[in-house]
């Protein structure tokens, strides 16, 4: 499915008997800017820096070191490369990746989920049409976790991931040529106890370069 003229996009889970909220997307109006808006299951956020050495994203984080927010943060990509985190009057970075139009289809951003059944419920109706859409996911019932994996794209619709289940075409006046969002759900094994834990958002590193000296990226740790 390919969307486009969306300004945002909220990313709901059908769990069978009731759906929950995972993040929103939403798309700058004046160039290729995006910025992840995740939803905390108790309103509770903390955010940051990390630096790994290799991009494999297995570390073990204590958030509770680092920013705190009881609003939700924006983490911002925007079309030039910088990618910073805003919160109340904090901010976490900025960190520099190569400019979006750059891109040819890496990993640029994740959202991964500990349990769906720690998600805060949806209520209210679904949009399907308009500038702000509802897109809901539906999940096997034996499914306890996932991610969401985003690829981004700047001169076609060609990913790493080859069949993403949803993307967002961006044409700006800013750019010469569109740029595309992929996303692509991926179940994986429960990162805490069902009906615990919450919601990660990470994003920064500069997938669109080798790199040499090992990554620094940001996240969002929404508990």
């Amino acid at each position: 499915m390919i969307m486009t003229n969306i300004r945002e996009l909220r990313l709901l889970v059908d769990l069978g008997d009731d759906i929950r909220k995972i993040a929103k997307i939403a798309f700058s109006n004046s160039d290729a800017s995006l910025y992840f808006f995740p939803y905390a299951p108790h309103g509770k956020y903390y955010y940051g820096g990390r630096h790994m050495d290799e991009v494999e994203f297995k570390d073990k984080v204590t958030f509770t070191d680092d920013l705190f927010s009881d609003q939700t943060p924006k983490l911002s990509i925007h079309e030039t490369g910088q990618v910073h985190i805003k919160a109340k009057d904090s901010i976490a970075g900025p960190v520099f990746i190569s400019p979006l139009s750059d891109w040819r289809g890496q990993h640029i951003a994740s959202v991964s989920i500990d349990s769906f059944s720690s998600l805060s419920e949806f209520r209210g109706s679904i949009s399907d049409e308009g500038l702000e859409i509802d897109h809901v996911i539906p999940v096997d019932e034996v499914v306890k976790s996932g991610r969401l994996v985003f690829f981004l794209a700047g001169d076609r619709e060609a990913f790493e991931e080859p069949n993403c289940r949803l993307v967002v075409r961006m044409a700006r006046p800013t750019i010469m040529n569109p740029i595309y969002v992929g996303i692509q759900p991926k179940a994986q094994v429960a990162l805490s106890e069902i009906d615990l834990g919450g919601i990660t958002v990470l994003a920064g590193w500069n997938a669109a370069t080798e790199p040499s000296e090992g990554v620094n990226f940001l996240y969002i740790r929404g508990i």
